[in-house]
């Protein structure tokens, strides 16, 4: 109750399309700097899938997913390796 009395706007954001999805993540990465494409495209479609295209699960699987790429210094991220992640990221959670 005391968090609703502050917040002034409040907004819904609808998931994002498979487009959207592409759209939202190169963006970021451009606006990160990126110089050429990291995910390949069947990464970001099962990235959609996934996260059902809600922006912040978006967010958390891009980001542990550069990590581990980083990690392992890898230059492309694969559908293989969101797939990976997403399994670690709900085998983090139920524990």
């Amino acid at each position: 109750p005391q968090l609703e009395q502050r917040l002034v706007v409040k907004s819904l954001i609808r998931p994002l399309t498979v487009d959207e999805t592409h759209a939202y993540v190169q963006h970021r990465l451009q606006t990160a700097g990126a110089r050429q494409p990291i995910f390949e495209p069947e990464a970001l479609d099962a990235l959609r899938a996934i996260s059902q295209g809600i922006p912040r699960d978006i967010n958390r699987l891009c980001d542990l997913a550069l990590l581990i790429a980083f990690a392992d210094g890898d230059t492309r991220i694969t559908s293989e390796r969101i797939e990976a992640v997403a399994s670690e990221l709900v085998n983090v959670a139920a524990d």
